[in-house]
């Protein structure tokens, strides 16, 4: 029994060198270890590229319309009356001190996320769940000086 086993942990470890040496040389190129790096030659060679169709022949390449690369649809062009939406923080913009602190709200994850809710709700989400969120926000929003619709309001 003893030599039974000894006799398959033998086969299979012989088979597992000549594997390892066939591989080896197909990946070096013949030259066993002492190269530590291939060549893109070797590397084409051993990564051999697969082809979609199965029935092989010659394949058509697609034609030049389809691999132009279409325009974006946000993008501006000449005469068009669709508006882009404005960046999150543009330069130039007038924005008050309060509205400033509510946009550091917004971006601040620490409250959750604020994708379709409006800021009221956030904050009154983010004091239920005792996440402790500022007073001043509250007080803004309660007050009416800032908008309640979020940054990411209508964006992402």
């Amino acid at each position: 029994m003893q030599n039974l086993i000894n006799a398959r942990t033998q086969e299979t470890i012989r088979r597992y060198k000549i594997w390892n040496f066939e591989f080896k040389r197909k990946l070096w190129g013949g030259e066993g270890e002492s190269r530590m790096a291939t060549t893109s030659k070797n590397m084409k060679g051993f990564y051999r590229q697969k082809k979609n169709n199965s029935r092989g022949g010659i394949t058509k390449s697609k034609s030049s319309k389809s691999t132009k690369n279409p325009s974006p649809s946000h993008a501006a062009t000449f005469g068009s009356d669709i508006t882009q939406p404005a960046a999150l923080t543009s330069p130039g913009d007038d924005f008050d001190v309060q509205e400033e602190v509510s946009r550091h709200f917004d971006m601040n994850m620490a409250y959750g996320p604020c994708l379709g809710i409006t800021r009221m709700a956030r904050w009154e989400r983010a004091q239920r769940l005792g996440l402790n969120p500022p007073k001043e926000i509250e007080n803004l929003l309660k007050g009416g000086k800032v908008k309640l619709e979020s940054l990411f309001d209508g964006r992402v």
